[in-house]
């Protein structure tokens, strides 16, 4: 045992010294082509350089059309019992914000507000610049300096208001004051955004670098947060002659070797951070819990801008709650436990809704997003920027509540001149906006600071992967002894609790409704929905649901879906309610016509998320015709998930997978069921899997088109199979696997909506519950790039490759017609989260007997041995050379015909095995 810790040792202390040796990239960084056009091509070489006067107005036609919105908004989803901000946006609080805007805020009065300092507009490759530029009043003996101030997201310029006035007047003890220009990003507020794919933060240096030149100084001082301090960080490395200092309240290093000197941390806080400050690093579970809680958006906003950007464009309520809550839990963590969200702990309602007037005024929100996937494209981050070090003068502002902090010992690594740190106890992401006299004074010090240092600069860059240790947390995950299976409440009750002793396990008939009201309502929201931001040029469904494409689907569900038609459609099959555990829970039944002889058999068919019942209806007929070639036939039970479509929702918060499980089998046992076959995809994967590892002896058989292990080890061993393939899969299935990168960056792609859903579903569900448009926009993407992931570069998406639009339209319409979208999405919040991993349900082996295929485009794919390990009695795991994550949907046939395959194979398992079918 010595000589393998000693081992382990040796090899822990060689990569950090490789690390440290390779920390920096050698050479100059990226020189970015400093004229590159991001406007319209025809108006290239006809744009002037003058830089014109620019006034903020708020038209009579905007204000009456957002007062309609917002005076019209839908009911939104209730929140959950005993719940502030945990979920997102608590619902409860958005009517006063609502009301306030559209009938307390000041529209005119606040356009003379913003106009209170001097707007300019000037045309920089190609996108006409919106600035404020202050210059103040000098004294003799006193000096100027150009200062550059930048917001970030979900800011604007007006972070600045309250602290412009405190650096464009001479503070005590110093010999200069500023001279202060706050841009508007490209693409925010009233700033142009791009017309093509590229414009990211290293891209916006360039402008704001030719802006600054523009107006005279060659050398400037630059201050930014959030994503000004990503493109002042850009900046400060590209144009180290230029920037004479950088003072920064969201500075930020990000590198393989800080990266592994924050990992020593966690066993040696002492050797990375100030014992008194080692509680804002660690323990490191901690940290990454809330940065899964907080950065959703991030995710989402950098794969699928232009999708979540529709919900945002047509929902002024909507965009108040993602917006807003961003103000709650980033000045404080604490406030989402807050019924209010803690919003007026720093922030009037003036200040909070000028600043959702910048996005609302220009429908900005979805350009303004777009930052996200430019940075974060493959493209970008080839480029290295954030790689090299910088020479520049460099201040850190840290704020108590910041969404992360480091010490100067990681930040230097990048910030080779790092002159000073001012750390706080309190203040939280918005500084200049939040406590703009602290914040003014900070720049006042750093400044001084710059001017008095006479540091010379140096290159740096970092590159680097921690590969060295994989080995021994592979070996004790994979022996690990697998947890005890956990007490199961049979009877947990998710209802009103006012109703626990009235309700009757009586099954009624129920009938698919579509209202003429709801319908009515639906044609007129998307009549009068919002102008939609265009596409970038050249691009298709990249961005996520391009808006030129969305207009057509729109129209067509507006004035051609014959909605009676489909209501007719969806009752073609017999429908059903009980109550189970509480919940009204809906489901289809249908039984098979059979003549004698034939068996018939149970068979539970579970759907996912952003599916629904709807999926199944092309396979049902299938699945229950009788065939002469089979001794049984197959009933068929088809429930909506709680909180999906037409089964209500858990009025109190931890409804998992897990307890759906439970609820789910429930309802079998209340339909005479005691043994059964199931099957399930997406969601229904996972509660299908729950069912064979909580009731084996009721699971005849468990069919899934989606396995995926969902433990440390086959993490770990996926990633050592990037090295040696052959070791994880075979030769003929490893382009379904490796390389990693294209895998990762596809589930990067592709899961932003789970970060966001897994944590602030209450946020976007008040979006998408008040824009159709953008529910649709929300969901059909989904149906796009999950059929093929190709289908992203085609201009419409490939969504009817295999789809047609009623097909599709009918399952937004179950989300629509019942107001389900927020409740349905709180399911990822309730199973990724500390509660339900700490049950290490993975790892307990279920002896049920397991059958699974695989499409060829489904998002991943998992291979026979690391199945088997969660299901030892694995049949088969066939891999399809066609197919998408809708499969009974997109190819009903090959569906079913798999499933009753799968259930003659049980059968004879059984029979094999001497088992009791």
């Amino acid at each position: 045992m010595a000589k393998f810790l000693f081992v382990v040792s040796l090899a822990l202390i060689s990569v950090g010294i490789w690390l440290f040796l390779n920390a920096q990239t050698p050479g100059f960084p990226p020189q970015l082509d400093p004229n590159e056009w991001w406007g319209p091509l025809e108006l290239r070489g006809k744009t002037d350089a003058s830089i014109k006067p620019f006034e903020i107005r708020f038209g009579q036609e905007m204000i009456r059309d957002l007062k309609e919105r917002l005076k019209n908004h839908r009911e939104v989803m209730p929140p959950l019992e005993d719940v502030g901000f945990e979920y997102g946006f608590n619902s409860k609080q958005l009517d006063p914000w609502v009301k306030y805007w559209a009938e307390e805020y000041k529209f005119q009065e606040r356009e003379k507000f913003f106009n209170k300092f001097p707007q300019f507009k000037t045309n920089i490759q190609g996108l006409d610049i919106h600035f404020i530029r202050v210059k103040p009043q000098v004294p003799a003996g006193v000096t100027t300096v150009p200062l550059l101030l930048m917001h970030g997201w979900p800011g604007s310029v007006r972070e600045f208001y309250e602290a412009i006035p405190l650096l464009t007047k001479k503070a005590d003890g110093y010999d200069f004051v500023f001279e202060v220009i706050v841009p508007s990003l490209p693409g925010y507020g009233f700033s142009d955004a791009a017309v093509r794919p590229g414009l990211g933060a290293g891209q916006m240096g360039v402008i704001f670098k030719n802006l600054m030149n523009r107006l005279g100084h060659k050398q400037y001082y630059v201050q930014g947060g959030d994503w000004g301090a990503g493109i002042g960080s850009s900046m400060a490395t590209m144009f180290q002659n230029e920037v004479l200092g950088f003072h920064s309240n969201m500075l930020f290093v990000q590198n393989g070797w800080t990266s592994f000197k924050t990992m020593i941390g966690a066993f040696f806080p002492s050797l990375v951070v100030e014992p008194h400050l080692a509680d804002r690093m660690y323990p490191l579970s901690r940290y990454f819990a809330y940065v899964l809680e907080e950065f959703g958006y991030f995710h989402l906003q950098a794969t699928k801008p232009d999708t979540v950007g529709v919900a945002l464009s047509d929902s002024p309520s909507g965009l108040l709650a993602y917006i807003l809550e961003k103000f709650s839990t980033w000045t404080r963590f604490e406030h989402r436990s807050l019924k209010d969200g803690g919003l007026s702990y720093r922030f009037s309602k003036e200040q909070l809704i000028d600043n959702l007037m910048v996005y609302w005024s220009t429908n900005s929100i979805t350009t303004s997003m777009r930052l996200y996937a430019e940075t974060m494209s493959n493209k970008n981050r080839a480029l290295g920027i954030d790689g090299y070090t910088t020479t520049v003068p460099t201040w850190a502002l840290q704020a108590k509540n910041e969404l992360f902090y480091q010490p100067p010992n990681i930040l230097s690594s990048k910030f080779s001149n790092l002159l000073g740190v001012t750390v706080l106890d309190h203040g939280g992401h918005f500084l200049a906006f939040e406590l703009p006299e602290l914040f003014a004074k900070d720049v006042y010090k750093a400044v001084k600071a710059f001017k008095d240092s006479m540091m010379f600069r140096i290159l740096l860059a970092v590159l680097v992967a921690l590969v060295a240790v994989i080995l021994v947390p592979l070996s004790y995950l994979y022996l690990k002894p697998a947890p005890p299976l956990p007490d199961i409440d049979l009877h947990e009750w998710w209802g009103s609790e006012i109703l626990k002793d009235s309700v009757t396990e009586e099954i009624k008939p129920f009938k698919v409704q579509f209202s003429e009201s709801m319908v009515k309502d639906l044609k007129e929201r998307l009549r009068d929905r919002h102008p939609l931001a265009p596409p970038l040029e050249g691009v298709a469904f990249e961005y996520g649901f391009n808006s030129k494409q969305l207009e057509t689907w729109l129209k067509y569900w507006a004035e051609e879906y014959p909605f009676r038609e489909r209501e007719n459609f969806f009752n073609k099959y017999p429908h059903f309610k009980t109550n189970i555990q509480g919940l009204d829970i809906h489901f289809i039944r249908v039984k098979p016509n059979v003549p004698a002889g034939t068996e018939v058999v149970p068979l539970l068919l579970l759907h996912g998320w952003p599916g629904s019942v709807r999926e199944f209806y092309e396979a049902i007929p299938l699945l229950t015709a009788v065939s002469k070639d089979r001794n049984f036939a197959i009933e068929l039970i088809v429930p909506s998930l709680p909180g999906y479509g037409f089964s209500s929702a858990a009025v109190r918060a931890g409804l998992g997978a897990d307890k759906m499980a439970v609820v789910i089998r429930n309802l079998m046992q209340r339909l005479g069921f005691k043994k059964y076959y199931v099957q399930g995809g997406d969601w229904g994967s996972l509660i299908g899997k729950l069912m064979a590892t909580f009731f084996p002896e009721e699971i005849l058989g468990y069919h899934t088109n989606m396995p995926f292990p969902m433990s440390p080890w086959y993490t770990i061993s996926t990633v050592l199979g990037s090295i040696f393939p052959s070791l994880v899969i075979s030769a003929d299935l490893q382009d379904r696997m490796y390389p990693l990168s294209k895998i990762y960056s596809n589930l990067l792609e592709e899961t932003g909506y789970m970060h966001l859903q897994s944590t602030k579903p209450d946020t976007i569900g008040v979006a998408l519950s008040d824009s159709p448009a953008g529910l649709a926009a929300y969901m059909l993407e989904k149906f796009s790039t999950w059929t093929r992931k190709q289908h992203r570069n085609l201009q419409d998406g490939g969504l009817t490759y295999r789809f047609t639009k009623d097909q599709l339209l009918d399952n937004v319409m179950v989300y629509f017609s019942t107001n389900s979208m927020t409740s349905a999405m709180r399911l990822y919040a309730e199973s990724f989260n500390a509660r339900y991993a700490s049950l290490r349900l993975d790892e307990i082996p279920s002896p049920v007997p397991t059958i699974s295929i695989q499409a060829k485009n489904e998002l991943f794919y998992a291979p026979t041995w690391a199945i088997t390990k969660k299901f030892p009695n694995l049949i088969r795991n066939t891999a399809l050379g066609d197919g998408g994550h809708f499969l009974a949907f997109e190819l009903p046939e090959l569906f079913a015909k798999d499933v009753l395959k799968a259930i003659g194979e049980f059968r004879a398992w059984h029979k094999n095995n001497k088992t009791e079918l």
